[in-house]
């Protein structure tokens, strides 16, 4: 009898382990189905999927599959979706979600923890993040992808093949309509600073996979593995500016020699 009470309670106890262990998947791992708006600063307006129409949006509304939101001039959005995918939209953005996360404008950040995922379309091209954080920008055709912690991949949907991996610390921009270039490095310790995105939100879930993927770049600086160069993006936007006496055709030479050592690290302001 001791035996079998002592069988059973060994089973129930596998049985408890196997759900714990499993039971974080289940929950981050899962598709995108439903999001809410978490914060909100400005003209937010959300454009259901049923008859009430475009309507402003409140702290904790629902967004569902098929409805979109636009923020206006000097506003922005938080959403938080059902597997912990976190997205904020700038100032002037259009985002609609559907199967995936489609940008027709503006620029959003995007947090996938864990084994979350979450796939962003801007016109021709698109990401798949997981377990990362990064931002996007699209104006048409023009596009800005930057990743801050974990690594990317950005791809062009239609055209098979083009296709590459972007790590922390790397930026691609470039035409929607046009192959994909080589990353380039940005400081991601002065993004963080000054990006809209986060400064004026809460901290990140993965605030401190953020912080030590700052803290790996400026070691590879201090190595001189990464050197520091006058190119700037100021603003919205790619163009690369220079910000002393450098000949500006140089901005060129020196973004598309990402590839040599030691790599320049191109600053970056949204």
């Amino acid at each position: 009898m001791e035996k079998h009470v002592l069988a059973r309670a060994c089973r129930a106890f596998v049985a408890c382990c196997l759900a714990a262990a499993f039971f974080p998947v289940v929950v981050t791992g899962g598709g995108l189905k439903e999001a809410r708006l978490t914060q909100s600063n400005g003209e937010v307006t959300l454009n259901s999927t049923d008859e009430s129409g475009p309507h402003q949006g409140l702290p904790d509304a629902a967004l569902p599959r098929g409805a979109g939101l636009t923020t206006g001039a000097n506003s922005r959005a938080e959403l938080s979706f059902n597997n912990h995918v976190i997205v904020r939209l700038s100032a002037n953005a259009v985002f609609n979600f559907k199967k995936d996360l489609e940008l027709t404008q503006g620029a959003i950040l995007i947090q996938a923890p864990g084994g979350a995922k979450g796939k962003v379309h801007a016109g021709d091209v698109a990401v798949d993040v997981t377990n990362a954080i990064a931002v996007i920008e699209y104006q048409a055709p023009a596009f800005k992808f930057l990743v801050l912690e974990g690594t990317v991949r950005l791809y062009r949907p239609s055209h098979l093949g083009d296709s590459i991996l972007v790590r922390a610390g790397q930026m691609i921009f470039g035409s929607t309509k046009d192959a994909l270039a080589d990353p380039v490095d940005f400081e991601i310790e002065r993004f963080v600073r000054t990006c809209p995105l986060i400064r004026g939100f809460g901290p990140l879930p993965s605030e401190k996979l953020l912080a030590a993927a700052s803290a790996r770049q400026q070691e590879e600086k201090s190595k001189k593995g990464l050197i520091d160069t006058n190119l700037v993006i100021f603003g919205g936007g790619s163009n690369v500016s220079v910000v002393n006496s450098v000949k500006k055709t140089e901005v060129a030479a020196s973004a598309q020699n990402s590839a040599s050592k030691p790599r320049p690290s191109t600053e970056e302001q949204p």
